[in-house]
């Protein structure tokens, strides 16, 4: 059992050590995840956005801040909660999450193309099934678009 562990752990480093993986992780993680989020989810709240983003209050903050700054989005008042900001995606922001998304379908492509279809879709059935059985559905909306790439 213990050989079958360190197999599974030096298989799962691999995969991680991979580039298109960090690339891809992007779109999970800080700035990016926000403006992927903004781009599947039109003009949302901060704490909408930070729970599809899986970031905490504190941090989003900062990555609020950080694509101000940048030009990526803009915030307005809600008009139905003056408590709550609304983010909304500017076109620079949409701009630059294009050319993360064309990356990202390039870096996709890349994978299906040197793996073949059969082995992707053994793979994407041997993904879905330890997600599965480790807790994970993938039914929010960002898992949802994120089959539509």
């Amino acid at each position: 059992m213990e050989s079958l562990k360190g197999k599974l752990t030096n298989s799962l480093l691999n995969i991680y050590r991979l580039d298109f993986v960090s690339t891809l992780g992007d779109f999970l993680y800080g700035e990016q995840a926000v403006l992927f989020n903004l781009s599947i989810i039109k003009d949302s709240d901060i704490g909408t956005i930070g729970e599809n983003s899986n970031i905490s209050k504190s941090r989003m903050s900062a990555v609020i801040k950080s694509l101000l700054r940048k030009k990526y989005i803009t915030i307005k008042n809600d008009p139905k909660d003056k408590r709550k900001k609304i983010v909304i995606l500017s076109k620079t922001g949409q701009m630059y999450i294009n050319e993360k998304l064309i990356e990202a379908e390039q870096i996709l492509n890349d994978c299906i193309s040197k793996m073949g279809k059969e082995k992707t879709k053994e793979l994407i059935d041997l993904l879905d099934y330890m997600s599965e059985r480790m807790g994970f559905n993938g039914t929010d909306k960002i898992s949802q678009s994120i089959e539509n790439l």
